[in-house]
């Protein structure tokens, strides 16, 4: 029988520093520690510069392999998520489970642990569940979760990684992913914000992590403040498309989402 969040408790069999350790490692790999951004390996890795489709497939096979088994034990047959009312009520629920793996270790290591959540709640389904039956579990579960756990993080958790954007935007994937536009909105700023104070200190690497982060914030941006919801997920949450959004659908950027409108897939992070 499925649980409600303020009384689930996760598994520390699986919800572990191994865990969280193991993803990172993944996740950054070919990423030196101190890195503010992205290099030619995460590039090819994360966003699909030059990488091949055998590569691809073989990335979301460590991802089912390694993570499958963690996504599962927080699966709805196992966690009963509410009836979406309002990001706010989420937040003020959805992310009890995870908040107690946030108040072991000092602020660093708590902060490795929030990044390490966020990956697995917002991006390994992405690689894991790809197909239209499986994208409503991104949709509607996974994604609900990512988010909760990032608006009710600690902030100095939250700004921990400001300085390196390399991993301070995966953080910030789960306000991309909603389609809220006041969440839209303050990705935009942020960046914004964050890339006008890396000039004022001429950190050049940090300058060109950030305007990179800033044309993929701005599409998502445009998008829901044009439809205020995104339609390439229409299908998947079997929501009817208006003729504007087919539209869209048969020459916009479908994120990945492959589309019976648009067969081209790119990588939707």
């Amino acid at each position: 029988m499925a649980i409600p969040p303020q009384n689930f408790i996760l598994d520390p069999k699986i919800f572990n520093q191994n865990l969280y350790t193991h993803l990172r490692d993944f996740w950054f790999q070919g990423l030196p520690a101190d890195s503010k951004a992205p290099n030619e390996e995460t590039n090819r890795r994360w966003w699909g510069v030059g990488r091949s489709e055998t590569e691809a497939k073989e990335i979301d096979n460590s991802c089912y392999s390694n993570y499958a088994h963690a996504l599962e034990s927080i699966s709805p047959a196992h966690l009963s998520l509410p009836p979406f009312k309002s990001y706010d009520s989420d937040a003020k629920t959805l992310a009890a489970p995870f908040l107690p793996e946030l108040q072991e270790g000092n602020d660093k290591e708590a902060a490795d642990t929030l990044l390490s959540l966020i990956l697995l709640l917002d991006q390994i389904p992405r690689n894991i569940y790809r197909t239209p039956p499986n994208l409503s579990l991104v949709y509607t579960h996974y994604d609900r979760l990512a988010l909760s756990l990032r608006l009710s993080a600690p902030s100095n958790l939250i700004n921990h990684y400001t300085s390196r954007p390399v991993y301070n935007q995966w953080l910030n994937m789960p306000l991309m992913h909603s389609e809220s536009l006041q969440y839209q909105t303050e990705i935009m700023e942020q960046i914004n914000l964050d890339l006008e104070a890396a000039k004022k200190e001429d950190d050049e690497e940090r300058i060109k992590a950030l305007e990179m982060s800033l044309g993929p914030a701005r599409k998502h941006f445009e998008i829901i403040e044009k439809f205020g919801r995104f339609p390439h997920r229409n299908e998947a949450l079997q929501r009817e498309s208006t003729d504007e959004e087919r539209e869209w659908l048969r020459t916009g950027d479908t994120f990945g989402v492959k589309q019976s409108q648009q067969q081209e897939e790119k990588s939707e992070l």
